[in-house]
């Protein structure tokens, strides 16, 4: 059963990875069948700076809807507003808690509302400063995924995929995506996640998975525009450490930040993703050119992951079970980390095998789309002879001009000359012929009816036939006018669709240019025909003028005064006086058509030649956009050579080469048309696309809707209840639209295109439909390719064995690799080919071969995992980039201070890469180490006597130098400084794989251990503190003691304790006095000792107080020891 899932982005890298999943999962919802709303069991979210979305590469899809993204700076707002709104102006408690690492306004000139310029420290203070904003989205995706439809849908998913549906829902998985390396997401990744934590009920908002981008991933760019991607990288490292050891929650500055953006902060026992999954550029077997190439990669694989049910009961094992026990048991000889805490991080890689139909698809539906955007902008000028220079325009005209004729047949508006009443025709009822010779029979019958046997006089039958034609004349025009305004409103409605098919074929066989040249021709057309049916109703209101006359004319025609009732000239006379009836009801009608040509001329045709005008320059500038905007259109292919972004990523294995993409796509539309020319047969079809119909033969169409109809401004051409209305066209021939019809028409079941498409990988592996050969062949190349993805899905990240070895004690990269559904029958010969392969990998076990499913599916994906997570220095991924940048920039005092200006993004005790307990323990180290004068201090850097732990003369060890900054003008600044560099302790171990370069830290994590062993809390003295006041004693080529700080070797323990005490006093009172001036400045920065403030005070008094209690005579050696 499918899990719900909650994908959120944060900065640029992690909402195109988003991007690319939701595009994938449409795609999916699309071959299922889906045809409701986007589930709402998957729920995206992307966090970043700018107001709107950016990142609108042509290769990557396009952005999330509105409602999915949280910008956090308004446009037109700058960094000091929102640094004011975060900390307030002048010396403020809320700045305090921000002071040691905050960029002060008036040194950032950074653009903030297009991003934070790869300085993590303001894509944070952007993020803290509008947490309230991206709560506000985060809480409406939390009640999305919790809604009462989500159990259904997930069901109703998981049978459409395949799957067995179950009542019982598990709970959600939230993935946060996020590079390490930039400054948006960087710096804001870690809040995301915390604020995910404190948002939800249950125990999942604090489970989430964190998909990070190493700083390799940026390689291919040029070094100026990834100046900040290392340093960030490093800074990030650091912080996420730090939290993921973090057992003790926030720190009160923190908290009281959160509080302030309205988020509730409860008891927590980490920062930031409670699992860490590390993607890098390349692994042994592939490498990828991009960040994009990358983020497509990862973006299909989570995915595949949201849409499996067999991959996510995997992942959730892997996460759930296996990633506690390893973490714990995982020597770590850093040491930075108390024994029940776990190693941080682990590293993932993805791969599929497949047909690759999805890709064919998208090849061809973007080339039909293309092929459709020139049809529509072009056709005129792919008619132009050769060696014709004329303007384009004048090509059109031309082509319009011999086109009309043709166009006005088909448009059933034809009205030139008398012999063309196509509208005449629509409003006159059929019938009126007919009704006419039963008007002329009944007035016949009439006047004859009664008349003497030997007839009457001509002025008698004048007399009578002239009455009789007065008295029906006007109520049979009045009822032929109902008649036709009855019929005209019948027309008025027919005509319209009519016009919109007529519209939507002339388009697809003219494109836009010539269509709306016609149909501006097909206005003066009708503004011409307008000026011909007035002087036609004229001439036909003459006509019936002088009917009596005309009776008269024809009964004198006669020989004699004295006619029989039977004599032909007296029905002569009545058909002539009825003539007067039909040239006055043609007058009439006349008169009513034209009366609404104008209107059809204005409000429909000249509308429609304007929305198509419209459409065509809209999608004119989506092919040409201003401003150098990149082009979706300009991307598609346009010829049989299938672009880079539409063939495989690296880690795809694709069955059939895209090279025979084009191949594909000419058989397939031959086949659909049932056309021998090839170029006929795509000309349809790029009709039948335009049009959105299934062939182009059909009547239906998609590409001309009308969401408003046309209603008259004549009130007797209304239907009951309506009022005068202009016709409202929308032409849909945008990319987007165009794509998306190429698409359909690509995967209509049922069609050969459609077919081909949706073929799963278990039929294209059986000997249904192909030679026993060609079958063997294919199978050959499957294997072939399935052995490659399985390689090809090692975690994306490098490892250096030799700092493996050196940290872990691990002498072998193990790595667990699993499946998503094999679709292919558990007894075919495909079945047989993945055995084989997997035995020979050691891959192929009884649980594997439970995720043979045969299905539709034409792809498996391949996921592998580290068995057990490790310290950051083990990845050679993302530590020699570090290394070779802090290699350069360290030489020189400005490259450092660039190097790290503006990367770090929190206070040192949430910064410090250590547990919090290991942290206080440095500290009153440092503390210890003073007293023995065992630190020295230098310009960059310091040094501490470390003991030999095997015996012997003990040695002096550096803490990195040069450390992080240089020029310290006060002692006071070596402690914090020294505890802000150990990341480069990091760099150098790397490098070297020498544990020494960690010796520095160890050694004051040593010292400052409680002798009882405890880190956290401070309840006996030291044993190196206690032997040297009880018995003198020092470690093997240790300095000796400052006399003034620690006593005298030929003192007695009182004194020595008493000197220690002193001492101890003495430095507590000159950082209360630091502290005390800090709390009175005005300045805005803050030295780095305030940010240790508590650790500090706390050690010192830890150290007095145990220090004050020790009985020196009870701090001998034991003698067993």
């Amino acid at each position: 059963m499918l899990r719900p899932f909650l994908l959120i982005g944060v900065g640029g890298s992690g909402g195109k990875t988003l991007r690319i999943v939701h595009h994938e999962l449409e795609r999916l919802l699309g071959e299922i069948g889906w045809d409701e709303p986007f589930p709402a069991g998957w729920q995206f979210l992307h966090v970043d700076v700018p107001s709107v979305a950016d990142g609108n590469d042509p290769d990557l899809p396009a952005q999330l809807q509105q409602g999915e993204y949280a910008g956090l700076v308004t446009a037109g707002i700058n960094y000091r507003t929102i640094d004011t709104a975060l900390a307030g102006t002048g010396r403020t408690r809320e700045g305090d808690s921000i002071a040691g690492w905050r960029p002060l306004p008036e040194h950032v000139k950074v653009p903030v509302e297009r991003g934070a310029g790869q300085f993590r420290a303001l894509g944070r203070i952007i993020t803290l400063a509008n947490m309230r904003s991206v709560k506000s989205r985060l809480d409406d995706a939390m009640r999305n995924i919790s809604g009462r439809e989500v159990t259904g849908q997930l069901m109703e998913l998981t049978r459409l995929l395949g799957g067995t549906p179950s009542n019982v829902q598990k709970p959600p998985v939230a993935v946060v995506v996020s590079s390490i390396a930039g400054g948006s997401g960087a710096g804001a990744a870690i809040d995301v996640c915390d604020l995910l934590r404190a948002s939800g009920p249950g125990v999942w908002p604090s489970e989430s998975v964190g998909i990070l981008y190493s700083p390799d991933v940026f390689d291919y760019l040029d070094p100026a525009r990834r100046r900040g991607v290392r340093p960030n990288a490093l800074a990030t490292l650091a912080e996420l450490v730090a939290g993921y050891w973090n057992n003790k929650g926030p720190s009160q500055e923190t908290i009281g930040i959160l509080n302030r953006q309205g988020v509730a902060v409860g008891d927590v026992d980490r920062l930031g993703p409670r699992y860490s999954f590390i993607v890098g550029a390349k692994n042994d077997y592939i490498t990828f050119r991009t960040q994009n190439d990358i983020y497509a990669a990862m973006g299909r694989s989570l995915a595949s992951w949201v849409s499996s049910p067999v991959l996510q009961d995997r992942m959730d094992a892997y996460v759930s079970g296996n990633w506690s026990a390893s973490a714990i048991s995982v020597p770590d000889e850093l040491g930075m980390k108390t024994n029940e805490m776990e190693t941080p991080f682990t590293a993932m890689g993805s791969a599929r095998v497949g047909l690759g139909r999805d890709r064919f698809r998208d090849y061809a539906a973007q080339r039909l789309a293309r092929g459709a955007v020139e049809l529509l902008l072009n056709r005129h000028e792919q008619r132009r002879a050769r060696g014709d220079e004329r303007p384009p325009y004048v090509i059109a005209q031309e082509i319009a001009d011999n086109a009309f004729a043709g166009f006005l047949e088909n448009s059933n508006l034809n009205e030139r000359t008398e012999e063309k009443n196509e509208i005449l025709d629509a409003f006159r009822p059929t019938d009126r012929e007919v009704k006419m010779r039963q008007l002329m029979d009944s007035i016949y019958d009439q006047v004859t009816s009664n008349s003497p046997p030997k007839g009457l006089t001509v002025s008698e039958w004048r007399d009578r036939i002239s009455q009789r034609v007065r008295e029906v004349i006007d109520r049979t025009l009045d009822e032929f006018d109902v008649e036709n305004r009855a019929r005209g409103r019948v027309w008025v409605t027919a005509m319209q669709p009519d016009f919109r098919r007529l519209s939507a074929r002339t388009l697809s066989q003219e494109g836009t240019v010539v269509t709306a040249l016609l149909l501006r021709k097909l206005a003066d057309e009708l503004r011409a025909v307008r000026t011909e049916l007035e002087q036609e109703a004229s001439k036909y209101l003459r006509s019936g003028e002088n009917f009596e006359g005309e009776i008269d004319s024809a009964l004198r025609s006669a020989d004699g005064d004295l006619l029989p009732r039977e004599h032909p000239s007296v029905r002569t006379a009545v058909r002539r006086g009825i003539a007067a009836v039909h040239y006055r009801a043609e007058a009439r009608l006349r008169q009513l058509v034209v009366g609404i040509i104008p209107d059809l001329v204005n409000n429909v045709v000249i509308k429609m030649a304007e929305e198509i005008e419209r459409a065509g320059q809209g999608l004119l500038a989506e092919r040409s956009p201003a401003n150098a905007q990149p082009s979706a259109i300009s991307s598609w292919p346009e010829g049989e050579e299938v672009p880079k972004v539409l063939r495989p990523a690296a880690n795809e294995f694709l069955l059939e080469d895209p090279d025979t993409f084009a191949q594909s796509l000419n058989r397939l539309i031959l086949r659909s048309t049932e056309a021998q020319d090839l170029n006929g047969a795509y000309r349809r079809t790029l009709r039948a696309i335009i049009e959105g119909s299934d062939d182009a033969s059909t009547e239906d169409q998609r590409v001309v809707r009308q969401p408003s109809a046309w209603t008259p401004a004549a009130s007797e051409l209304h239907v009951e209840l309506s009022s005068a209305q202009r016709a409202d066209f929308d032409v849909r021939i945008s990319a987007g639209e165009l794509l998306a019809r190429a698409t359909a028409w690509l995967t209509r079941p049922g069609t050969p295109a459609g077919s081909f498409v949706a073929e799963s990988l278990n039929h294209y592996l059986s000997d249904s439909g192909a030679e026993a050969a060609e079958v063997s062949e294919r199978l050959a190349r499957f294997e072939q390719r399935l052995n490659g993805a399985v390689d090809a899905a090692q975690p994306l990240i490098g490892i250096k064995k030799s700092v493996l070895v050196a940290v872990h004690g691990r002498h072998e990269i193990k790595s667990e690799t699993f499946f998503s559904e094999i679709p292919v029958a558990s007894s075919s010969n495909a079945a047989k080919v993945v055995q084989k392969v997997l035995e020979s990998k050691g891959l192929w076990s009884a649980e594997t071969s439970k995720n043979f499913a045969e299905s539709e599916r034409s792809f498996i994906d391949a996921f592998t995992v580290l068995v057990e997570p490790y310290e950051p220095v083990v990845f050679d991924s993302l530590m020699k980039p570090i290394a070779e940048e802090w290699g350069d920039r360290s030489k020189t005092a400005d490259g450092r201070e660039e190097f790290w200006r503006w990367r770090r993004a929190r206070a040192l005790p949430e910064f410090v890469p250590a547990a919090p307990a290991v942290t206080k323990a440095m500290v009153r180290g440092w503390f210890t180490a003073n007293l023995f004068g065992q630190v020295r201090l230098e310009d960059s850097s310091a040094s501490i006597f470390v003991p030999n732990p095997v015996g012997g003369n003990g040695a002096w060890r550096s803490f990195p130098k040069p450390m992080l900054a240089s020029g310290i003008t006060a002692n006071h600044e070596y402690l914090p400084l020294a505890l802000e560099s150990l990341p480069l302790a990091w760099v150098e171990l790397s490098t070297t794989a020498d544990l020494n370069v960690m010796a520095p830290y160890k050694r004051l994590r040593d010292l400052g251990t409680s002798g009882s062993g405890g880190l956290d809390v401070y309840e006996a003295l030291n044993p190196e503190l206690s032997r040297w006041i009880a018995e003198a004693r020092l470690p093997q080529g240790a300095p000796e003691p400052n006399s003034e700080f620690a006593g005298a070797a030929n003192d007695k323990a009182e004194g020595r304790q008493a000197a220690i005490l002193g001492r101890l006093e003495t430095l507590a009172g000159t950082y209360r006095t630091l502290f005390d001036q800090v709390e009175r400045r005005s300045e805005l920065l803050v030295p780095r000792a305030d940010e240790l403030r508590d650790e500090i005070t706390t050690a010192l008094e830890e150290l007095q107080r145990v220090v004050r209690e020790t009985d020196p005579s009870s701090s001998r050696t034991d003698v067993w020891n």
